[in-house]
């Protein structure tokens, strides 16, 4: 079982480094987070502040206070091997962060259940989890702070696994605490005081054994050094060296202003009953598996094991806190993903060694849903293609719509040949009846990597801040500033690829003031130009995008400048 075991998991490895690294470079950042974090890595790693510049963050020169800095030192420490942060370098922290929460989630399936099912089930449906998948191919820090706090509930759990139930209150291993909290301390680093969520479902975990006691065991004051103290240095330090209002605007404003009073992403409090479905598609239509084990392990049982337990606490704990906070998207719940995965793997797992064979209503769905995609895709490219006006460049071309249709029917064929194969099941019983989810999975990954290396490198042109930075870069002088009105998430990209500074306008009063203090050039949604009405006429010098994504760089007519 062990060698079958490591077979898994260097292939599930493998697909991993191939679907979460191909094709990096062929994309350019997608704005509003990607061009903000590859220019702040670049800023440290071009040491454009000095060495306080790598505790103190900037972007275009002035101190960045919205995130702290471990994503962005490692980002500039790969993009100081070419001597520049490029896409590549500040993705690949993410990817890596996702390469090592899939070995993560396989390793924490192996130690929550026995035998091969759980954690290979649990690896593929987590890679293949199309949120997942595609942050985990961006510059985006959720994904390192998921790696993180994994990380740290694996080391809780070899804790728990280690535990002597005759000696409850004794000694446990001091280096599985530290690797608990160093885990904490690098996830605070990477965003704050959400890193510590995991000392939450720790605790929700214990008082449901009734062992709340215990967590005094897994908390020692020393260890408080690797999981506090960093962030806290970090804040301090960099405190020191910015200007006044810095900790307001780093701690208070983006901690309490974030939770209570929703400074941005206002969201119902029910808003992740159906994000989070959808974000974790397309095995959320597996998810119906999970109650209904649950219900039988506990009937058979008379409760729910402990790994079960803790699976159940680490989806509910985060689940409910940001439920409760004010301010909220999709993303802040990438860490229960992997709970997720293995609760899917363990009731696969169960059902098999309980029935021997999966739901006919899972093969048969499966199997309506992956023909209902192959004839929807070969209708469209029959057609020609499709596209909207809702999503101007973001259509499905014939040539793409060709292939999922292809990928999808080999999918399909073989699911259908596998199923009904006779060949050898091997040693392990549940081998031949998940085969067909198996080939689901395949399904799935291969159809993501074309997506993902063919696909995507053609919304360039309506995601990408390239080509109006470079277009502003041409119509301004080094130095020169650029004004963006409301739209902030445009000014890492006239940052990093037009090395022009920015100026955020939220308001039209602000345009104007822009403008009489000698301010030329203003980058807008061209559909948002009849807002600057009061301010004046205006000259529009260059385009890009299209329809209603269409973004203008206009200037103030000299009449109305000199009429001001």
């Amino acid at each position: 079982m062990a060698d079958v075991q490591g077979r898994d998991r260097i292939a599930l490895l493998a697909a991993a480094a191939l679907l979460l690294g191909a094709g990096l470079s062929s994309i350019d950042f997608w704005a509003p987070d990607e061009p903000r974090y590859g220019q702040i890595a670049e800023e440290i790693r071009s040491f454009d502040h000095g060495l306080q510049g790598l505790v103190l963050l900037h972007l275009g020169g002035e101190p960045y206070t919205q995130k702290p800095p471990l994503y962005y030192w490692l980002a500039a420490g790969i993009g100081s091997i070419s001597g520049h942060v490029t896409e590549t370098a500040a993705r690949l922290p993410s990817v890596l962060a996702g390469i090592a929460t899939v070995a993560l989630t396989f390793a924490f399936g192996r130690r929550l259940f026995p035998g091969r099912t759980a954690p290979l089930v649990a690896g593929l449906v987590l890679l293949t989890s199309f949120r997942f998948a595609h942050l985990a191919r961006r510059a985006q820090l959720d994904v390192l702070l998921t790696a993180c706090e994994v990380l740290a509930l694996f080391a809780f759990w070899r804790i728990e696994s280690t535990r002597d139930d005759a000696a409850a209150d004794g000694p446990v291993d001091a280096r599985l605490v530290a690797l608990l909290h160093a885990a904490l301390g690098a996830a605070a680093l990477t965003k704050g005081p959400v890193g510590w969520l995991p000392l939450l479902v720790i605790a929700a975990y214990l008082a449901w054994e009734g062992r709340l006691g215990s967590l005094r065991r897994i908390v020692p004051a020393w260890a408080l050094l690797l999981s506090v103290a960093p962030v806290c240095i970090w804040i301090a330090a960099a405190t020191s060296l910015a200007p006044s209002g810095f900790f307001e605007e780093a701690v208070v404003a983006n901690v309490w202003g974030r939770f209570v009073e929703a400074s941005s992403h206002m969201r119902p409090i029910y808003y992740y009953l159906y994000q989070l479905p959808a974000d974790f598609m397309p095995w959320t239509l597996l998810l119906p598996l999970v109650p209904f084990f649950l219900w039988q392990r506990a009937r058979d049982a008379g409760s729910l094991p402990p790994a079960w337990r803790l699976l159940v606490v680490w989806v509910v704990v985060p689940l409910v806190l940001f439920s409760l906070s004010s301010g909220k998207r999709g993303l802040y719940l990438l860490p229960v993903f992997p709970a997720l995965a293995l609760m899917l793997g363990g009731a696969v797992d169960g059902w098999l060694r309980r029935y021997a064979t999966l739901p006919a209503l899972v093969s048969r769905g499966s199997l309506a849903l992956g023909v209902a995609l192959a004839g929807t895709a070969g209708t469209v490219a029959a057609t020609g293609g499709i596209e909207t006006s809702a999503f101007p460049g973001f259509g499905v071309s014939a040539g793409t719509a060709a292939t999922v249709a292809c990928i999808t029917t080999v999918g399909i064929l073989a699911g259908v040949l596998v199923s009904r194969s006779r060949g050898d099941a091997g040693t392990d019983p549940s081998a031949k009846p998940l085969a067909p989810l198996l080939a689901a999975a395949a399904t799935v990954f291969a159809l993501e990597l074309f997506v993902f290396t063919a696909v995507y490198p053609d919304f360039d042109e309506q995601k990408s801040p390239r080509p109006v930075a470079l277009l502003a870069a041409g119509l301004t002088e080094p130095g020169e500033a650029v004004g963006i009105f409301d739209d902030e998430g445009l000014a890492g990209g006239i940052l990093y690829y037009g090395d022009r500074e920015a100026a955020i306008l939220p308001r039209p009063a602000q345009v104007a003031d822009f403008f009489a203090e000698g301010g030329r050039y203003v980058v807008l949604e061209r559909w948002k130009l009849p807002w600057l009405d009061p301010v004046g006429r205006f000259r529009v010098h260059a385009r890009t995008r299209r329809d209603a994504r269409e973004l203008a760089i206009v200037s103030l007519e000299d009449d109305s400048q000199k009429s001001r």
